[in-house]
């Protein structure tokens, strides 16, 4: 687990090394392509950047160029004022607009001037001011034939004497009489834009239709929102928008926001290889990295598991010589006795002495009725059994002392099988007995009881 644990450390370094090399995100995917479009709006079409409105969200274009789609109608809302817009030019930077109170009419309910700022838009350089007089009282003098600008209006049922001109008009009137002594008098003056070619006209021909004209034909505006990062970014193959968390200009990428264009020159889509290949190369990363500490562990568990077996099947020492046997794949330890060097030698489970088939036999006079002392869970129980039972106890109290134990080893040895004077009486070693004093209490040994019943049937066959 301590191994496992610096592996997930490192693996999870590189995923987040390998997504910082790959900025991409579902976010600004969606931007690219929400943006990737153009919109309509009204009778506007094939619009992108910096306008937005209708279907077209906010991050694809600029705050102060949002469009009120209606019908047929376009609008803009410029210094709290709304303008019909009447044309775009995307490439020049460019649209045309008309006040919306003076759209077909000449007599607005509230006459008032307004000014397009110089923020966000401008005046374009075909623009010309006309200035219209109102409420103006009858000339008690005659005016010069070169001033018959005038139209008729109608305020709350009053009609009014009004004129109108336009800059050449009052350059190019050579009279006596100042026309600023004539309009002076007027009680209000308006100042609408218009464009030059049309200012053109009315110089020549002062006409109330061409006036409407003019007003309807609206005037040129330029627009600067970012235009030079806006290029730099279609340049490089992003989309043009705006960050409304950081209210400045986003250029939106197939691998994310940046200011001012994409980083690789290119077009989104070409990022989308590169970041489908670092994904599955940290996987893969991942899954080799997971595997080796996987590898590992199991590796360092299995060693631990084969030296704890090892420790248990192994007997203690006290300067005899071991040799390591097996039955069942785990390891059994003999020892060889240092009092005989004709003694079998001697198998151990857990440290504790396994007995062969012969030897219980022996012990329990070929397995006598008269011997037993019961069932038991793995079978017949005899008296010797029984004392190997109490042996095995784990508390070490209710152990039988070693003198009790070698005085009933050797009762049963004399009483069962005739002790006698050519009657070998069991000898229990120094060493054995210091062994049976030091070993652990050990687990039942299921193996080899197990393996009692088939001797047995085998012997009686």
């Amino acid at each position: 687990m301590q191994l496992f644990l610096p592996g997930i450390f490192f693996s999870f370094l590189v995923i987040t090394i390998t997504l910082n090399q790959t900025p991409t995100s579902c976010a600004d995917d969606a931007h690219h392509l929400k943006c990737s479009s153009s919109f309509q709006c009204a009778n506007l079409k094939n619009l992108s950047y910096p306008f937005w409105g209708s279907s077209r969200p906010q991050y694809c274009g600029h705050p102060a160029f949002k469009l009120q789609c209606s019908g047929e109608v376009a609008r803009v809302t410029i210094m709290s004022e709304s303008y019909r817009v009447l044309e775009v030019n995307g490439s020049d930077h460019r649209l045309k607009v008309v006040r919306t109170d003076y759209w077909n009419n000449t007599c607005p309910t509230s006459l008032k001037n307004i000014t397009i700022g110089c923020t966000f838009f401008d005046y374009g350089s075909d623009s010309q001011n006309l200035t219209l007089y109102y409420d103006c009282p009858s000339p008690s003098f005659p005016q010069p034939d070169s001033f018959s600008p005038r139209f008729n209006c109608s305020v709350n049922g009053t009609q009014m004497i009004n004129y109108f001109v336009v800059e050449s008009m009052l350059e190019n009137a050579g009279s006596s009489v100042s026309l600023s002594e004539i309009l002076g008098t007027c009680k209000s003056r308006v100042v609408v834009p218009i464009l030059e070619s049309e200012a053109e006209v009315l110089e020549t021909n002062s006409t109330v239709e061409n006036l409407m004209a003019a007003l309807d034909n609206g005037f040129g505006v330029e627009w600067n929102a970012n235009n030079s990062l806006c290029d730099e970014c279609q340049n490089s193959g992003g989309h043009c928008g705006y960050n409304l968390s950081s209210s400045e200009f986003a250029c939106y990428c197939g691998d994310g926001s940046f200011p001012s264009s994409c980083k690789s020159g290119k077009s989104g889509s070409s990022k989308a290889p590169v970041a489908i290949g670092a994904g599955v190369g940290g996987v893969v990363v991942l899954i080799v990295i997971l595997g080796c500490v996987y590898f590992v562990v199991q590796r360092r568990r299995k060693n631990a598991y084969k030296s704890r077996r090892r420790d248990n099947f192994m007997a203690p020492s006290s300067g005899d010589t071991f040799t390591s046997t097996t039955n069942t794949s785990q390891s059994v330890s003999s020892y060889q006795s240092s009092k005989s060097d004709t003694m079998p030698p001697r198998s151990y489970y857990f440290g504790v002495q396994v007995f062969t088939y012969d030897e219980l036999e022996e012990a329990t006079k070929n397995f006598d009725h008269s011997r037993e002392l019961g069932e038991g869970g793995f079978g017949t129980v005899y008296k010797v059994a029984e004392l190997a039972f109490r042996c095995l106890q784990q508390e070490r109290e209710l152990r039988p002392p070693m003198d009790e134990v070698v005085e009933i080893l050797r009762g049963i040895k004399s009483d069962e099988l005739g002790a006698g004077k050519d009657t070998e009486v069991l000898e229990v070693r120094t060493d054995e007995v210091r062994l049976l004093k030091k070993v652990p209490p050990p687990v039942s040994p299921d193996s080899v009881v197990d393996k009692w019943p088939r001797e047995m049937l085998r012997r009686k066959a």
